[in-house]
């Protein structure tokens, strides 16, 4: 045998047979075999079980989700009801309290109407006591009386206005009678039958007046 054969024996020596058939060599190598095989298997099997899991925390995840949406759009429903609630209470106390004013107001306004054709017989009296003999006691005892009937009716804020020489006006005024005429304007009031009152800023009745119409405006 060459020098080189048996160097190269020396650096890498064959196993005897008894060697290779030693048990307890055997079962180690086996032993380390299974072992790396159940590694892998023990990752294997763990991945396999985190799939389902992650899967599930997912479907969790969603449905959290969606009930936190629709809890979201309740709150917001809610929300809205109760700002309607609120606004309907507060034009339902601002309606109350005008109605208790008006009622306050203009609680009397159907008596002192009817007050007010006694106010006409008044002026009536006294205008024919001014124009008879030796009326004068009458005439002031009629006069008194009317006074303090208009300062009565004043108190519940009822007040004429004047519609001799003043223009027209539907809202306040009714006329019974239209003349001719080139000393006023037309459609100026030239004469008062029946005073018109005011109770507050309403309207209590209207003046019966008559109007003017220029023949020069055609």
């Amino acid at each position: 045998m060459s020098n080189e054969a048996v160097n190269e024996q020396e650096a890498h020596p064959v196993s005897t047979p008894d060697e290779i058939l030693d048990p307890e060599a055997a079962s180690a190598a086996e032993a380390l075999f299974v072992a790396e095989d159940d590694d892998d298997v023990i990752v294997v099997e763990e991945e396999a079980a985190a799939a389902p899991e992650a899967d599930g925390l997912q479907a969790e995840l969603e449905r959290l989700r969606g009930e936190l949406e629709v809890a979201q759009r309740e709150a917001q429903d809610n929300r809205s009801r109760l700002l309607r609630a609120v606004a309907d209470h507060d034009n339902f106390r601002k309606r109350i309290n005008k109605e208790r004013e008006d009622q306050e107001k203009y609680g009397a306004e159907r008596l002192l109407r009817d007050f007010l054709p006694v106010i006409d017989n008044l002026e009536r009296a006294l205008s024919h006591a001014a124009a008879a003999e030796d009326a004068s006691g009458l005439s002031d005892g009629v006069a008194m009386t009317l006074k303090q009937f208009r300062a009565t009716l004043e108190r519940f804020g009822v007040k004429a206005f004047e519609s001799v020489g003043t223009p027209f006006d539907p809202e306040r005024h009714e006329a019974i009678q239209q003349v001719e005429t080139e000393e006023h304007p037309s459609n100026t009031v030239v004469q008062e039958f029946q005073k018109g009152y005011f109770m507050h800023d309403r309207l209590l009745r209207p003046a019966l007046v008559v109007v003017a119409r220029n023949p020069s405006d055609g």
